[in-house]
């Protein structure tokens, strides 16, 4: 017996494929209008791959505004936890405003298309940015610089932006005054 489908419904069925490949993919099956540019294809399946190996550690540098923090701070949380619910992600950056501002990026997309993933937050608290959390166990608490994060977990630590520095390339989340 054979099963015909429309050209939305192939289509469909072809992105769920795809986004289970990285996080370009997943948040292009989210959201149709992310593109799924090559350099972003690049960095999405270097991230897959290395996540699935385990114990990846990765830079990415490309000019601003080419979708790097997007791909990376968002998309790569959110598809992490979409994969594995009940594991926990620290989301760090310059500030707490801007590592929150991501947060909630992941929260509000994840809650958005909850009846299309697999991952469930365990309640929908507008206030919650900065640490929310899975039924499955798993969440994400963001950080700025200065933010205690001793003694929480993370099997994914998601870091903002390298800069050039005196001593060479150093995520922002390191500077001391005066390095630059």
């Amino acid at each position: 017996m054979s099963v015909e489908y429309s050209a939305d419904q192939a289509a469909d069925i072809a992105l769920d494929q795809l986004a289970h490949r990285g996080p370009a993919w997943f948040m292009h099956r989210l959201d149709r209008k992310r593109t799924v540019a090559p350099h972003l294809e690049l960095m999405s399946s270097r991230i897959a791959a290395g996540v699935e190996k385990g114990n990846y550690r990765g830079i990415f540098c490309c000019a601003p505004r080419h979708g790097k923090s997007s791909l990376i701070s968002e998309g790569t949380s959110a598809w992490f936890l979409n994969r594995w619910p009940e594991k926990r992600i620290i989301e760090c950056a310059y500030g707490d405003s801007f590592a929150a501002s991501w947060g909630e990026k992941v929260r509000d997309l994840l809650s958005a298309n909850a009846s299309r993933l697999k991952v469930r937050l365990k309640r929908q608290d507008k206030g919650a940015v900065d640490e929310w959390d899975t039924t499955a166990g798993g969440g994400m608490k963001t950080a700025g610089v200065g933010t205690g994060i001793l003694g929480r977990g993370a099997d994914c630590a998601v870091s903002g932006t390298p800069v050039w520095t005196t001593y060479g390339r150093v995520l922002i989340e390191n500077l001391s005054v005066g390095d630059i």
